[in-house]
């Protein structure tokens, strides 16, 4: 949750309000966390968000810019110039956040991921993610979320930066997910605090849908439907979710096709919640039209 979408954005601590405060929010992720997650509703899902913004707000920062080998490096270079994106070999510490600490022997595979990052950027107008506000993303070999367990990435959109697992080998995954967290900042950033209930997007659904899974038991990248109007079980966990899996399957063949697919069956759900994701990147870039799909 942004909190410059309502006010100015609070940079001291001192000037948080009470919901705000590190131990107010604690006390709050704690009640949260003892509720399995299938019982989440999706204010405790907006609670959580601000949570993770507040704890990690003033503290984000990148520890380790680079690596100090000239191949990698180039690369870091050549991504936070062209679109002011500064790629993160490690990140300072996050409350609540255990990050995986990138070392010497994960820089070959630090290299790969950003070859891929700078790939699937460049799919994209300049401006798109300019307009963003994105600022840093990073690549930790591990990311131990608030809430228990491990996650493929993580976007505190408060912060203006995405995380993604560094792993490298299953590359559309790694492709797919680069996108999933994008566009929960593109998302974040367009719609505000709504975008995690989002009722015009739940009104896409052919029954009222109460959201929420067991995540260790979930599919993602993948295009397996569980019952008409999602694409895997992944994107029935939250609203969120459910739109960065529309969004990023479009960047991944043959998804995108078995996409297309259900949506010439009749799947209209899908076909609404498509259109949804594509007019929200626009949003960004006048350049996102029609002939932009088409050609991924």
């Amino acid at each position: 949750m942004r909190i410059d979408r309502v006010s100015q954005r609070m940079r001291s601590l001192a000037m948080r309000p009470v919901f705000m405060h590190p131990v107010f929010l604690l006390i709050t992720w704690f009640i949260l966390s003892c509720r399995p997650d299938h019982t989440k509703s999706q204010s405790d899902a907006a609670i959580q968000s601000l949570l993770f913004a507040g704890l990690s707000s003033n503290v984000a920062t990148c520890a380790q810019p680079y690596t100090g080998q000239a191949s990698v490096d180039t690369i870091i270079d050549q991504i936070k110039s062209t679109y002011g994106v500064q790629p993160c070999v490690n990140l300072g510490p996050l409350p609540l956040f255990t990050l995986g600490t990138v070392t010497s022997s994960d820089y070959a595979n630090l290299q790969t991921a950003l070859t891929t990052l700078q790939t699937e950027f460049a799919r994209y107008p300049i401006e798109l993610v300019l307009r963003s506000r994105l600022r840093m993303i990073s690549f930790p070999t591990s990311i131990g979320v608030p809430y228990g367990g491990t996650a493929g990435g993580f976007a505190p959109t408060e912060l203006d930066f995405i995380m993604v697992r560094l792993q490298v080998s299953n590359i559309p995954f790694l492709k797919a997910t680069i996108h999933h967290e994008f566009f929960h900042h593109l998302d974040e950033e367009k719609n505000g605090p709504r975008y995690y209930t989002d009722p015009t997007w739940r009104s896409y659904n052919y029954t009222y849908y109460s959201y929420g899974c067991n995540r260790s038991n979930t599919s993602a990248g993948v295009i397996s439907p569980p019952a008409a109007g999602f694409l895997n079980t992944y994107s029935t966990c939250e609203v969120v979710e459910d739109k960065a899996e529309v969004y990023s399957n479009q960047f991944i063949l043959p998804n995108k096709t078995q996409i297309q697919t259900l949506i010439a069956n009749g799947d209209t759900a899908v076909a609404q919640k498509l259109d949804y994701v594509q007019r929200v990147a626009a949003n960004f870039s006048s350049s996102i039209n029609q002939t932009f799909w088409n050609n991924l």
